[in-house]
């Protein structure tokens, strides 16, 4: 929870600021109705502007058996260790990966516990699309940072990460969160956003100046944020 007076992790404040505004924008339904059904809650603003959906595939390696739910995202995670790119981080949220030994999958179409692959697709992708690089992780109890160069780039196609060619793929950088310290609860963030006019600004609490844009890309970044130009999106 956020409290008052305290460091707060940018994305926590990014998905609480982002479910207040969902919420409101509910509440002249939930005015008259006790319960709002899911489609209902998957029409509101916020969810048209951020909001997409990821396919979950598992594949019996027996029968060929695939099984595939889908679910709803405002941003997707990526973890960094192993990504030096934005590009790579997303290859390995996007790789298959075997379901054996313990882990292994229960088959409807073999009725016994088999061998199989899983893996996640945007089946679904906003006109705003966010992504939190994931720099901070609990080790020993205390909630490290992540510090390393992570590129990325002011364009991205995400088509071979997608479900099918029909998915709206080419996006666009729009703004950049940076965290400076050693751990979530301190240092200090800053944000970078491009303007209609295609000038980059520098944010910093009160100071707000013009930037270049390879200054933009040489930042350890926290959370980036595209937006779609593929021609389905509308806004």
């Amino acid at each position: 929870a956020l409290r008052l007076g305290r460091q707060e992790d940018a994305h926590e404040f990014l998905r609480q600021f982002l479910d207040a505004c969902h919420r409101a924008s509910l509440r002249a339904v939930q005015e008259r109705n006790a319960e709002v059904p899911l489609p209902v809650q998957r029409t509101t603003l916020v969810h048209q502007l951020f909001g997409g959906y990821l396919r979950s595939q598992v594949a019996c390696l027996e029968c060929q058996y695939e099984s595939n739910t889908f679910d709803p995202f405002l941003d997707l995670s990526l973890e960094v260790k192993n990504s030096p790119t934005l590009e790579k981080a997303l290859e390995n949220f996007t790789k298959a990966d075997k379901l054996v030994g313990p882990n292994k999958y229960r088959c409807k179409r073999c009725q016994r516990n088999v061998d199989a692959t899983k893996r996640f697709t945007i089946h679904s992708a906003p006109p705003l699309l966010t992504f939190q690089l994931k720099r901070f992780e609990y080790n020993q109890g205390f909630r490290g940072k992540i510090a390393k160069n992570v590129s990325f780039n002011t364009s991205i196609d995400l088509a071979r990460f997608t479900t099918s060619p029909d998915v709206q793929a080419k996006y666009r950088l729009y703004a950049v969160i940076v965290h400076s310290g050693h751990s979530a609860r301190s240092g200090h963030y800053w944000a970078f956003a491009r303007h209609s006019s295609g000038t980059w600004y520098h944010f910093d609490d009160e100071s707000v100046r013009p930037v270049g844009e390879q200054q933009v890309l040489r930042q350890q970044a926290y959370l980036l944020f595209y937006e779609s130009v593929s021609p389905l999106a509308v806004l």
